[in-house]
Formats: structure tokens, sequence, C-alpha cells
């Protein structure tokens, strides 16, 4: 690894081949990932082997403390991985040039990785799920503009059901991560069972307003959001960010969101 003030660069080096990924510092201070370990299908083999081995190492003594922060005032979350497949294509392969090799020559080696990984999950899953905490949170940041709902019901339905029964096993809601348009997801997600969808935002950063939202998930989901981040921009006046609110709470109380 190495690192200066605004880039850093991850070397791997392999038995099949070598791979680098780069990161960059962006203009909100957190590192956006700029360069994908796989570039070719000929990285692939490299990248397998990254795969294989990765472990999983559990901190449950950072619960307590956790608990004693948020008091009664809050909820103690258990992040789960991200789902093998957003995992792999948000950090090796890339949405771009990765999602084409999946559905190209790509994709024998790639689903080859994606069963690895939903091994390790479902496996994790159970231990996680078994700690003292509040809900279980699946990070995948999904994004119906990448996501296609042929694609959740190949590659996402099954994970999601699984980790659907486990949480309800252990008593605990399984809330997950949308970072995008929405709309066409939210049927699928409450279909697997998902008790919550956190991020759920209107127009500019989603696709639906909190009313449209409900109508495209149903009753039984609970949304999580209502307030588009774009408001919270400097180029966004309080009075802006304070109709947004108002239109989010009179939407919820509308829509029983």
């Amino acid at each position: 690894i190495t690192e200066t003030a605004g880039e850093r660069v991850i070397h791997h080096r392999t038995d099949r081949g070598d791979l680098t990924a780069r990161w960059q510092l962006g203009p909100d201070g957190d590192w956006w990932q700029v360069e994908y370990p796989v570039k070719t299908a000929e990285d692939l083999p490299a990248v397998q082997r990254l795969i294989e081995a990765r472990r999983y190492e559990l901190q449950p003594d950072a619960l307590a403390a956790a608990r004693e922060a948020v008091g009664d005032d809050g909820v103690v979350a258990l992040e789960l991985p991200m789902r093998p497949y957003s995992d792999v294509l948000h950090t090796v392969l890339g949405w771009g040039e990765g999602l084409a090799l999946l559905l190209g020559e790509g994709r024998p080696v790639i689903e080859v990785m994606l069963t690895v990984l939903e091994e390790r999950l479902a496996a994790l899953t159970a231990e996680i799920a078994a700690l003292p905490g509040d809900l279980l949170l699946g990070p995948d940041n999904l994004d119906g503009q990448y996501i296609s709902p042929r694609a959740f019901r190949q590659y996402l339905d099954a994970s999601y059901r699984r980790t659907a029964e486990i949480a309800r096993a252990h008593g605990k809601p399984f809330v997950v991560h949308m970072g995008g348009p929405a709309r066409r997801l939210l049927p699928l997600l409450a279909q697997a069972g998902i008790s919550g969808v956190e991020g759920i935002a209107g127009p500019p950063q989603g696709d639906a307003t909190l009313s449209e939202a409900r109508e495209a998930a149903g009753a039984g989901l609970t949304l999580w959001g209502g307030i588009p981040q774009d408001y919270l921009l400097a180029e966004r006046t309080e009075a802006e960010f304070e109709a947004a609110v108002q239109e989010a709470v009179e939407q919820a109380h509308g829509a029983g969101s």
C-alpha cells in the first residue's frame, strides 16, 4: 500500500498475476476508487485468488461501547459485508467494464467468486445475528440504475432471502442500504423478506418520492429516509431544505411511510 496526501494505491501480488487498485481523495474528504484491480478478463484468475483468500474477523467487544453511546436514543446496527454481487462489482470489477465482463467472457470465473463469497456470508451472518444488537444492516448501496430486476432475481434474491430468514430466527430486523434509484427494486426487496430499506430519497438523488416508494414497496416494508442528500449541499438554501423536509413529512403521513 502506498499513500500520499491525495492518492492511495494498493498493489496485489498473486501466483496468477499482479493487480493494482487506486483511490483519490474526493472533495467530500472521502476516498473515491478510480481504478479497479480487474482491467481485462486476463486479470480474473488473480482476483479470484484475492476472493479465495478473504477472511472476516468479528469484533464483538465494541458492541458494549456502542450500546452505551446510543443509549435509548438510537439503535446498535450489526453491519454485514456487502452482498457478494454488490461487493465484487463495487470493489474489484467496477460497474462499467466489470459489468460487461460479468455479462460476457468473464461470467464463469466471476460466478465462481460469487459462490465462494455467498457460502462465507451465510456462515458469517449466523454468527453476527447471534451478537447483541438491534438490527442487521446490509451496506449494499443498491442502485436501480445498474441493477436490473432481472439481475436482482439472478444474483441477489436468494442471498437476501437467506439473510432475512436468519435475521427473523434471531428476532432482528434486516435493513438494506439503498444508494440511488429504488422504485424497481423495492417490490423485489419486500418479496425477499427484507424488513426495511435505508436511504430512500426522491429526485434528484432517487427516482421515487416517499409516496411513490410506498406504492412500489407495499405496506410491509419500512422506508427509512425521505430527504434527498442534495438539499444538504451549499448550493441549496435553508428555505429549500425546509421545504423538502416539510414535503417528506406530509408524504410520510399520507403514505404511512
